[in-house]
Order: C-alpha cells, then structure tokens, then sequence
C-alpha cells in the first residue's frame, strides 16, 4: 500500500456501490494503524481476518495494533473517495 520507505498514504478512487474495494497494510505488534475515510465508509479486518468490532462502518479509526500481520481496510462507497491510511 506504501510507495518504498514511507508510512502514509493518500488513495483517491471510486467504486460502485455495493462493491467493496480492500487494501493491505503489513505492520508490526505495537505500530499505531490510523485510517480515515472521506465519502465513504470503512472496517478494519486484523491479521486473524476478523473484523475489528470498533472498526466497522466507520469513517476514521485508529489503534495500537495487538500482532505482527497483513490488516485489510475495507472502502465501502456510492461514490469517489479519499482514503488516509498511516502506521506509525
């Protein structure tokens, strides 16, 4: 998801509802993961592949992350969106 050497990024796309666009974050136990979205909604899936319950439906969401694996935000939108993704 992160161009080489960076821990930000900003992703400006569209989709059709009801599609769902995912993007895969590799962080660390302990890295912060803080993601919001404009125009659309978003979840949080962790690296068990379960869906982070305060993560669900959500425009932004941020927290210290509990292990080491590949996270998924899910974009849910009805139309163009910007997504703010940062691990630090």
């Amino acid at each position: 998801l992160f161009d080489p050497g960076k821990t930000s990024t900003q992703i400006s796309n569209s989709i059709k509802f009801p599609e769902v666009i995912r993007y895969l974050v590799l962080a660390k136990a302990g890295q912060t993961l803080d993601v919001s979205v404009q125009g659309a909604t978003l979840s949080v899936l962790g690296s068990d592949g379960k869906p982070f319950p305060d993560a669900t439906g959500r425009s932004n969401w941020r927290a210290l992350l509990p292990t080491n694996g590949d996270y998924i935000i899910e974009v849910n939108a009805k139309s163009p969106f910007i997504l703010n993704v940062e691990v630090k």
